[in-house]
């Protein structure tokens, strides 16, 4: 692959990662981040995103902030909650 093909593919992966952003903030979202599947590498096997999606590229996450006191009756509560969709 040609230097300036990969340059417009990576100004265009930028944007849409900006717009990706944008609709999960608007959507309530506190905080959104996105990440390479090769950080997950290291991760259990059945909790790496390729053990789902084989042809994943990127992680894409977003969370909301939960008030510590609509926490504070869950049994097993340690700190935090972590809750996937697909």
């Amino acid at each position: 692959m040609n230097k300036l093909k990969k340059q417009s593919e990576g100004k265009g992966m930028e944007k849409l990662k900006d717009q990706i952003e944008k609709v999960l903030l608007t959507a309530g979202c506190d905080m959104v981040g996105v990440a390479n599947v090769e950080r997950f590498t290291g991760a259990p096997e059945g909790r790496r995103p390729t053990d789902i999606l084989p042809t994943a590229r990127s992680v894409i996450v977003g969370a909301v902030h939960i008030l510590d006191s609509v926490c504070d009756d869950l049994p097993g509560r340690s700190g935090s909650i972590s809750i996937s969709t697909i």
